[in-house]
């Protein structure tokens, strides 16, 4: 496989659609590893509701969670289903539908570790 070097900022918060241009969310957050002195991007959170349970570890607010939208979890995105031909313009290789969404409390909300489990 061919290695590509990206600057992540100019991903995050880019809207994601799919392979038949359908809004799949906005990227929210970027999964790595180490490998030696390089990181290796393994998966992408996307989803409408993301930045919200970023900012609100405990749970948005009933109050504010009209005006943020659905409250469905996130897409957990293989690096690999990403087409990064046009970096402003990112899409999937596969549909929307084609996506599973992660376990309820993976990634998004789970809040710093200081803040201890529930």
């Amino acid at each position: 496989m061919k290695r590509r070097e990206i600057r992540l900022e100019t991903l995050l918060g880019r809207l994601l659609v799919d392979s038949q241009g359908d809004k799949v969310g906005h990227i929210e957050e970027i999964v790595a590893t180490q490998s030696g002195a390089d990181w290796v991007i393994e998966t992408v959170l996307v989803g409408p509701s993301g930045l919200a349970d970023r900012f609100f570890a405990g749970g948005v607010p009933p109050l504010f969670s009209r005006f943020l939208g659905s409250r469905d979890e996130p897409y957990e995105i293989p690096w690999n289903e990403l087409d990064l031909t046009d970096i402003e313009h990112p899409c999937l290789m596969c549909t929307k539908e084609d996506l599973a969404r992660p376990a309820v409390g993976a990634g998004f909300g789970e809040g710093p570790p200081w803040l201890g489990a529930g």
